[in-house]
């Protein structure tokens, strides 16, 4: 197995998992600035995509991309990136103390949520159901 179905399949989930570690672990730092605050998410927003950038790289390299169903490409790529994308986004709300950060923050931590358990219960599943070679 090479190097783009581990990113894209296998270890998203413990990304996704790990990143709402992170952000909750660092909204209950007692941090007395908001922007300290905000960079912190947003960087942690950031991780994310650049995850997805590698993993999307790699993925067109080794010719998974071409492999990959519709529901898969959704699951896998476009709502994580969604995700990440709103967690840099309520970072930079939250740096600017817009209120709206921390309804965008928890949106993205449940998106990530549902996503990564999703993902873990597919790739269970389909580890369990495919044919042995």
């Amino acid at each position: 197995m090479g190097s783009a179905p581990l990113r894209v399949f296998l270890s998203a989930s413990v990304i996704h998992f790990s990143t709402i570690l992170v952000v909750c672990l660092i909204v209950l730092v007692p941090i007395q600035n908001w922007v300290s605050l905000g960079v912190m998410i947003a960087g942690c927003g950031v991780f994310g995509i650049g995850y997805y950038c590698i993993g999307w790289r790699d993925s067109v390299r080794d010719g998974l991309s071409k492999k990959i169903d519709r529901e898969d490409r959704t699951w896998y790529g476009v709502l994580p990136v969604i995700g990440y994308l709103f967690v840099t986004g309520s970072g930079i709300a939250l740096g600017s103390r817009l209120t709206l950060g921390c309804e965008a923050l928890a949106l993205s931590m449940g998106m990530l949520l549902v996503v990564g358990i999703h993902n873990a219960w597919d790739i269970t599943v389909w580890s369990i159901t495919r044919p042995r070679d």
